[in-house]
């Protein structure tokens, strides 16, 4: 697949790549939701057939796993097929991208699903195993993952920064829209004056991170964008498949970094995990002081709000 072109939907793998006949839409939606760790969900794990899904993941038999709903992007699908065409990275097998229109529910009619069919890959995360790893696994695990990352800084870069595709822009749960930074930036975005100086900061420190550094490496690296603990599965024989491609795209080797470094900062915390992303990430502490600064200008402007109202 072309970095040039879109892949057309609907995508549909070769039959002889097909573990098994694909599930239908229905049987998708009569499966289990399963968590990230690829457990059953409890009590959430059926589909309310009454309100539309916005996100869910499907474990559909013993070959596949499907991502489903309102909000699922099919850009990760393409992510993957490419790096799986382009590297020897592990990640799932996609077997199917396609949009299902017009679904009709109790409360909403007329909805389109995006689906993504992929396969199950046995394992658990490395964020569930973190507390029990050897030495011996762990640097085995930091020595696959800095090969992976090793390949797709090799890969060719495109002329231009963004998606998969020219033209798209990678998406960016820190720097992702508009919309989303209103969503995700709390009460104080409602005030116009707070929220016109933060947007400031915001743009400029969106830009650090969308175009070269000043250390002049100026072309751009293919990046997973949300690699977490949690977005790394450790197959039964020690082999790593990273899953999660979503965020992926053409950016700079500093965004991979930064994400990476404030996922585990915002969630985790946990010290072997920074310790393995050193190895085999390069650091960007100036650009993470960019961050900072611009997280604590948000909560200087939260405190603000609640003061004034």
């Amino acid at each position: 697949m072309s970095t040039s072109t879109r892949l057309q939907l609907p995508y549909c793998a070769p039959a002889d790549q097909l573990p098994a006949p694909l599930p239908t839409f229905e049987e998708m939606l009569s499966a289990r939701c399963i968590t990230d760790d690829g457990v059953d969900a409890g009590v959430h794990n059926r589909i309310d057939r009454n309100w539309p899904l916005e996100r869910g993941v499907i474990r559909v038999g013993e070959h596949f796993v499907a991502k489903l709903g309102t909000d699922v992007k099919t850009v990760e699908g393409e992510n993957m097929l490419f790096v799986k065409n382009n590297t020897a990275i592990r990640v799932p097998a996609v077997y199917a991208i396609y949009e299902r229109d017009n679904l009709n529910f109790r409360f909403r009619r007329g909805v389109k699903y995006q689906v993504i069919v992929m396969e199950y890959v046995p394992g658990e995360t490395l964020s569930s195993k973190l507390d029990s790893l050897g030495k011996e696994e762990e640097d085995a695990i930091a020595v696959q993952l800095a090969y992976h990352f090793y390949e797709l800084r090799g890969l060719a870069p495109p002329s231009y920064y963004g998606g998969l595709v020219d033209g798209q822009e990678a998406r960016n749960y820190l720097f992702n829209s508009v919309t989303q930074l209103s969503r995700n930036n709390g009460q104080f975005m409602r005030n116009e004056r707070l929220r016109l100086g933060y947007m400031e900061k915001w743009v400029l420190a969106r830009a650090e991170f969308t175009r070269p550094s000043d250390e002049g490496d100026d072309a751009p690296v293919f990046t997973h964008g949300s690699l977490h603990a949690q977005n790394i599965v450790i197959q039964p024989d020690g082999t790593v498949c990273l899953i999660d491609w979503e965020d992926a795209g053409w950016c700079t080797a500093a965004h991979e970094y930064v994400i990476a470094m404030d996922l585990t900062l915002d969630w985790s915390r946990d010290p072997l995990w920074q310790e393995m992303l050193a190895s085999f990430l390069d650091g960007f502490e100036g650009e993470m002081q960019i961050l900072e600064d611009l997280k604590a200008d948000r909560r200087r402007r939260e405190v603000e709000y609640r003061a004034e109202y």
